[in-house]
């Protein structure tokens, strides 16, 4: 072979090992600055009376301060509309949930657009002296069963009543 002709296959080498090189770093570039797919999903959440994670009702007092309000978020990072339904459901402490055998006290609905928040006020008066639960369950509707189905979200508090 004379040396004209190793220059060219040395050429070639190089420009295909360049162009690898090139590749793997627009791949890496992409990989690196494309963020994963996010699991679709739709979080419930508890406020207290000033919009807080802060002084929620712990102790009250039949007559004086039975009644409380707390704050109710839903959010909706599902890709879609989601028709939302809330249950309120108030039992002694030991009361199971994921979900709640008990009736709901409330329930509360609205239809979400893809990442919207749902924030809504929900009072109560509690006329009955003990240790309570109150939980909040978030229901999705299910188009193809034409039902709500149980989501698998759901918050609580415990709280104390006791006569004055």
């Amino acid at each position: 072979m004379s040396s004209n002709e190793m220059g060219d296959e040395e050429k070639a080498i190089a420009v295909a090992v360049l162009s690898a090189i090139i590749i793997l770093a627009g791949l890496l570039a992409y990989i690196s600055l494309t963020p994963a797919p996010q699991k679709p999903f739709v979080s419930l959440y508890l406020l207290d009376s000033e919009k807080k994670a802060e002084n929620y009702p712990q102790l009250l007092v039949l007559g004086e301060n039975n009644t409380f309000l707390l704050w109710v978020g839903v959010e909706n990072f599902m890709g879609r509309i989601e028709h939302c339904s809330v249950l309120v459901k108030v039992g002694d402490r030991m009361v199971p949930v994921d979900p709640s055998p008990i009736e709901p006290v409330k329930r509360f609905e609205k239809v979400l657009l893809d990442k919207e928040t749902w924030e809504f006020p929900v009072t109560m008066t509690v006329n009955q002296s003990g240790e309570h639960r109150i939980i909040f369950e978030l229901w999705l509707f299910d188009e193809l069963e034409n039902v709500f189905s149980y989501s698998g979200s759901w918050c609580s508090r415990r709280f104390d009543v006791i006569e004055s």
